[in-house]
């Protein structure tokens, strides 16, 4: 056997075990972003490297640190590489643990809070993309500002998850596959409301049984969110960012951080408590003024 029909050989075991792999993931209930997100991670090791080994790991390792990459994407990589090694041997595919926790790198802890917005930022962002884009764009982003919702939480909402007469939301699809409710404010059943009595009507899948829809889908795609918001943001603000910005907004106006961590749907305090943390912006702020001479 020649050198290229043992690559194309190799080439076709990899995607037959990533297309197992995947599905392995679908039957753990993992979310279509973190399987999206570990097959991006295996598919990038892949293209440097033809097989799995302990001498391909590190070399793979050199090559992100020599490319300047980032140790939380590194780490990221490695875990998504551990996830697939550990469904090799799972499966009796292999016997050998090629991903060692000496191989993760240490990360200082962030004290600084993630968000990166304020509230004029958000202001005259949300006011442009009204004025200028449709009632179903301007309600998937006034949704997601006010409740801090995933992205893909948002495009999982169905009609019959709100209740408008308790201004309640259930997310049925939360990380993890937890439920919660969400509270609803009176300005968000508004613009719900505009856009369920207009232009949803307008779709061909109208009959949909999701909240949000599209001409060429009964579901919004996840993208298709980010996509909505970009002509706008100046690349400043994406859906996750618009989430940063309810918890921190949340915390100002005096809600504790147990309230706060119900309705972004983490399971752990700590999770929230990093937007207790200052933002950069004010204290770059406090360091200018510290200025002496």
């Amino acid at each position: 056997m020649n050198n290229t029909t043992t690559l194309t050989q190799t080439i076709t075991n990899n995607t037959n075990n990533l297309n197992n792999f995947k599905q392995y993931l679908i039957n753990e209930s993992k979310s279509s972003n973190t399987i999206n997100s570990y097959l991006l991670n295996l598919k990038d090791y892949f293209t440097k490297h033809s097989t799995l080994s302990r001498a391909n790991i590190l070399n793979y390792i050199k090559q992100l640190k020599s490319n300047n990459t980032s140790a939380k994407t590194i780490n990221h990589k490695l875990s998504s590489l551990k996830k697939y090694n550990l469904w090799l041997i799972e499966t009796n595919q292999d016997q050998t643990t090629y991903i060692l926790r000496t191989d993760f790198m240490k990360i200082q802890h962030q004290y600084l809070s993630p968000t990166k917005v304020d509230n004029k930022d958000v202001i005259n962002f949300y006011n442009k993309l009204k004025k200028e884009s449709n009632k179903r764009n301007a309600a998937i982003t006034y949704l997601i500002l006010s409740t801090g919702i995933r992205r893909a939480e948002c495009a999982d909402i169905k009609l019959n998850d709100i209740n408008f007469n308790t201004n309640k939301l259930t997310i049925y699809s939360g990380k993890g596959s937890k439920q919660r409710t969400v509270l609803l404010n009176s300005k968000v059943i508004e613009v719900l409301k505009e856009y369920i009595n207009t232009d949803r009507n307008k779709y061909k899948h109208s009959r949909s049984p999701y909240l949000f829809i599209s001409s060429k889908s009964d579901r919004i795609a996840n993208e298709t969110i980010n996509a909505i918001m970009k002509p706008y943001n100046n690349g400043n603000i994406t859906p996750h960012m618009l989430r940063h910005f309810w918890a921190s907004n949340a915390l100002s106006n005096d809600m504790n951080i147990v309230e706060v961590a119900n309705n972004l749907g983490h399971s752990s305090i700590q999770t929230t408590m990093i937007y207790t943390h200052p933002k950069e912006s004010d204290m770059r702020n406090k360091i200018e003024n510290m200025i002496v001479v």
